[in-house]
């Protein structure tokens, strides 16, 4: 990455003491808010900093894309709140949510362009499988997708994200979306989600640096090799590979570019194994906000298994979620 801009701050006395930036600029004392055991002093806190920043960023980001789609956007303000809360597994982390008012936009314009900055703006990359981020305009969320299967705007193709770790199931499912997309005219979005850091600290250790060579490898094995039926299957597709936690991050996606559908493989571990170990398949349709398809895996003897691509699985009821 090409560096533009470098900003430098200094603090002393960590969330009860003091920043500033190199430049003098900004100034600030800080305190902690009564609702986290603090003295609730006047200074600001890392919290409010952050969220007016974000802010900043997202507004910067959506006014360029309502130029870009001539869309008046004049007199918008966004209202960013950050939260912080414990994890109840040990540590704090995050939420944001970010409010659109737009008095010279349709309600349909409104939210495109929350969508589209969602996308563009850095602080939301950055953040991006991570933090979780509630979208609103002048306080209603962005309108759901239906729960109907591939039911979308007249004149669009229907979009299927499906998720790819290299995996047999993976492949079931890849194959049975392409089924899916010929018959239906559908768009492919096929996406790898790769974690940095959770290989090492699962045991405990500090986190590494990933060679450049190896993400360039991957992504490589990603789109020549998991990717190969999408280029013999004679569907649109796009490929889409980023950094994040497998399913919040798939999820993002899916509502970042608008998709229908997900599409994923199951490890076909089922019972205890399964809410033991974890399963990326089984938090797609517990907490994604569109249809969720798991293709079995081909051991399982409770399902039907997947198919080559050339034989399309048949499902059973139970492996379609839509969430309510």
């Amino acid at each position: 990455m090409k560096i533009l801009y470098t900003a430098e701050a200094v603090v002393e006395g960590g969330r009860r003491g003091h920043g500033r930036t190199i430049d003098d600029r900004l100034q600030v004392d800080l305190s902690v808010p009564k609702k986290m055991d603090g003295d609730g002093g006047p200074g600001t806190n890392p919290e409010q900093l952050f969220a007016l920043g974000y802010a900043a960023c997202f507004q910067s980001a959506m006014l360029g894309v309502a130029r870009s789609l001539k869309l008046d956007a004049s007199e918008s303000t966004i209202t960013s709140r950050v939260g912080i809360g414990p994890t109840g597994h040990g540590g704090l982390e995050l939420s944001v949510a970010l409010d659109l008012h737009a008095p010279h936009l349709s309600r349909s314009d409104a939210e495109e362009l929350m969508l589209r900055a969602h996308d563009r703006c850095p602080y939301s990359r950055a953040i991006r499988g991570n933090v979780g981020v509630e979208l609103t305009v002048d306080g209603t969320p962005l309108e759901e997708r239906s729960p109907k299967i591939l039911e979308t705007e007249p004149g669009l193709r229907p979009r299927i994200l499906v998720g790819l770790d290299g995996s047999v199931g993976s492949a079931h499912a890849l194959g049975w979306a392409i089924q899916l997309a010929t018959a239906l005219d559908a768009e492919i979005l096929a996406a790898h989600v790769f974690e940095l850091t959770s290989a090492t600290m699962a045991y405990g250790l500090a986190p590494i640096t990933v060679p450049d060579q190896w993400l360039t490898d991957l992504q490589r094995e990603f789109e020549d090799e998991w990717a190969a039926p999408l280029k013999q299957g004679h569907v649109p597709y796009r490929t889409i590979f980023e950094p994040g936690i497998p399913a919040p991050t798939l999820i993002d996606i899916a509502a970042r570019e608008r998709a229908d559908l997900i599409v994923a493989g199951s490890r076909g571990l089922g019972g205890f194994g399964e809410l033991l170990l974890g399963s990326v398949s089984h938090q797609l349709v517990m907490h994604a906000r569109l249809p969720v398809v798991v293709i079995p895996a081909e051991h399982r003897k409770d399902t039907v298994a997947a198919k080559t691509v050339e034989e399309p699985a048949t499902l059973p009821v139970s492996a379609l979620a839509a969430p309510a």
